[in-house]
């Protein structure tokens, strides 16, 4: 048969290597913790929307988008600086800078939680009952836990990436935290469902981030080094601050380039209409989860192969993961197109049957950026988290400029549209980048 069919015997001996693959055993066990949860969070976002209806669910979702914004630019400096040089330290036996790096970490995370939260609980007790669309003041109070909380639980689950690789270190955020909030959710609808308005909702949010943050510190205490306790503090801030600054900026304006479309449809059309492109965002954002799960597993590996300048391993560990992961996402785009069609109206009801069209242009977006690879991960963790900063601002600049355009004449789909194209940009200039600089391809080829 091998010699009869050569290419089919070629592609079984590549099925077989790649099986037998660590890298292939631990994307596909970071895979499954990804999607472990999704039928879960599939029932949370049908009971949300359907209790809270599309203005009720516009008003979360706007207020979940605008706690992004406000906390993206830190905690994305925050993140990735204490994952790539924790996992440079570990590589280099650099306890006292490892040390060092945590400290000045966590107590930056205080310094930002504190005042952010005060301002967010401020703005809600004294901005009136009523807001401008999709602008609620109760529920940017409420988000002022969720504010106080996130920084400090970001900084300890990106130290336990960095000393723990494998799907330990993505239990508490993709398992433990949307079971506990299921739970809580469960538990106020059974008891009180009159009072579970978005902002009672995003109380249960927060409520479920203080139980991982202290989980995610525990199994950190447990798993660090231990010759991190011994040792001395040292601080390298200067080349800290360096990588935190293009960092930071970065998440910012990664962040414009996800949520811009939602923030400005909840501005321009309102909380009916935010409610609505949702449930569009959230089916499509499926789609990405398989790169998305693969990052979390490889983002170590990367920084340890380019410390070590073996750039012919880090080539072989992108493609098989942009292969691996763009085959799971485009059957998940196909299962979405056919399945969505006939489920949103029983599942949802009529008043999200608008959510279709724009769901299938936003798979589109996400099928491309899945197909370009990891490029962001690569440059931010090589250092060339300034060359991906500089792609990203020019995205963002497209996408809030199309999103303007697009908005006032066709509603959703226009801010869909102005997505896939933002996506096509952003990712070209990201894979140029990663071949200038390395030398290495991202994509499947």
């Amino acid at each position: 048969m091998n010699s009869r069919f050569p290419r089919l015997a070629a592609w079984l001996a590549y099925a077989q290597r790649l099986r037998s693959s660590p890298l292939f055993r631990g994307g596909a066990f970071s895979l499954l913790i990804q999607v472990q949860a999704l039928p879960l969070q599939f029932l949370v976002a049908v009971v949300l929307a359907r209790h809270l209806g599309p203005v009720g669910f516009g008003i979360y979702s706007f207020v979940g988008a605008a706690i992004g914004l406000v906390q993206v630019m830190p905690l994305s400096g925050l993140d990735q600086v204490v994952l790539r040089y924790t996992a440079q330290y570990c590589a280099t036996s650099d306890w006292a800078r490892l040390r060092g790096l945590w400290r000045l970490a966590w107590r930056a995370s205080l310094v930002y939680a504190v005042p952010t939260a005060a301002l967010a609980l401020a703005f809600g007790l004294f901005g009136g009952a009523h807001g401008h669309g999709a602008i609620s003041p109760p529920a940017i109070a409420a988000s002022a836990l969720l504010l106080l909380l996130l920084p400090t639980s970001t900084f300890y689950a990106a130290a336990l990436r960095g000393v723990h690789p494998g799907v330990l270190s993505q239990v508490p955020g993709s398992v433990l935290r949307p079971w506990l909030f299921a739970l809580f959710l469960a538990a106020a609808l059974l008891l009180r469902p009159a009072l579970l308005g978005p902002q009672a909702v995003l109380l249960l949010q927060g409520a479920a981030v203080a139980v991982v943050l202290l989980v995610t510190r525990n199994w950190l205490r447990r798993h660090r080094p231990p010759e991190v306790a011994q040792a001395p503090a040292q601080h390298d801030t200067a080349a800290w601050l360096r990588a935190v600054v293009p960092f930071a900026l970065m998440g910012g304006l990664m962040l414009i380039n996800v949520q811009a479309d939602l923030l400005l449809l909840g501005v321009l059309g309102g909380a009916r209409d935010a409610g609505i492109y949702r449930v569009a965002v959230q089916a499509a954002s499926l789609v990405v989860l398989p790169l998305n799960a693969a990052n979390l597993f490889i983002a170590k590996h990367v920084v340890t192969l380019h410390t070590h300048g073996d750039h012919r391993k880090l080539q072989r560990l992108l493609r098989l993961s942009a292969r691996s992961t763009l085959l799971v996402a485009a059957l998940v785009a196909l299962a979405i197109a056919v399945g969505a069609r006939w489920l949103i109206i029983p599942v949802l009801g009529a008043a999200y049957a608008g959510a279709y069209a724009p769901m299938l242009v936003l798979c589109a977006a996400q099928l491309i950026n899945v197909g370009f690879g990891s490029v962001g991960l690569v440059l931010n963790m090589t250092g060339g988290e300034g060359a991906a900063a500089r792609a990203a601002g020019v995205a963002a600049a497209l996408n809030i400029a199309l999103n303007l355009l697009l908005i006032p004449r066709w509603g959703s789909l226009g801010a869909a549209t102005a997505t896939l194209l933002t996506m096509i940009l952003w990712n070209g200039l990201m894979y140029l980048q990663v071949r200038r600089r390395l030398g290495v391809g991202t994509s499947i080829v």
